[in-house]
């Protein structure tokens, strides 16, 4: 009993330092400023590489000024650049700035497959759960699509709300994991791929294999043990217990 308890606590403390992860270091004004410099040099170049690379840089500098100054750029011209630029974004976890962004950048992208599915990445590098019912919806209707594009995006989707630690995640999983046996639009293998992607978004969130038969049934179950931030709540005598907040 007593070695129980302590697994337990164990469990509860150790989990959330494993699933966790850091904002990214904020930057400095002067800082911005070089990096905001720099991306706009690298913007006028007329070399496709060195723009995307001047993009990608861009994203280790985090800070509400280079969100303005990439926030377009997930908006207009061309795809790679739109996708590099969400990707970016994706980076600067723990400002509220870049959510809002790419929330912006969803209705003109929305048609765009590949630049949905970076964008999708970066809401799950952001740990943003305000946009889970949006990845949700979105990977439902591209699971009904039958193009490559919006497979990729569907995975992109689905990995996502396995980095978001919510348990509307795990509810948005359990959805999607009922459109993997087959139905109009993606393929078997495409189905078979997602279902493998969902059970690694299961256990990256509950630190548990994804069990066979019902996951609802078995989510029902063990949901309870899981504060909203998918932290454990409980050790073994019903006692809380502290975890890191994310």
């Amino acid at each position: 009993m007593i070695m129980n308890r302590l697994t337990a606590v164990l469990l509860a403390l150790w989990f959330p330092l494993l699933a966790s992860a850091e904002d990214a270091p904020r930057a400095t004004d002067a800082e911005a400023v070089q990096a905001i410099e720099k991306l706009k040099a690298g913007l006028a170049s007329a070399d496709a590489k060195v723009r995307r690379e001047a993009i990608v840089a861009a994203g280790g500098c985090c800070h509400a000024a280079v969100v303005t100054q990439l926030a377009p750029l997930v908006r207009e011209g061309p795809d790679d650049l739109r996708a590099a630029a969400a990707e970016a974004l994706g980076r600067m976890r723990g400002l509220p700035d870049p959510g809002r962004a790419l929330q912006v950048a969803i209705e003109p992208n929305k048609a765009k497959p590949a630049v949905m599915g970076a964008i999708a990445r970066a809401f799950g590098s952001l740990n943003d759960a305000s946009a889970v019912p949006l990845l949700r919806d979105y990977a439902l209707a591209w699971f009904c699509a039958s193009d490559a594009a919006s497979a990729g995006a569907l995975y992109g989707a689905i990995e996502a709300l396995g980095s978001i630690r919510s348990k509307a995640s795990m509810e948005a999983l359990i959805v999607l994991r009922g459109k993997c046996g087959g139905g109009p639009g993606q393929p078997a293998n495409v189905r078979a791929e997602a279902a493998k992607r969902i059970a690694k978004s299961v256990e990256s969130l509950t630190g548990q294999k994804l069990p066979q038969g019902d996951l609802g049934r078995w989510w029902k179950q063990i949901g309870p043990k899981f504060r909203d931030d998918m932290t454990l709540v409980a050790a073994a005598g019903g006692g809380k217990v502290n975890a890191t907040k994310k």
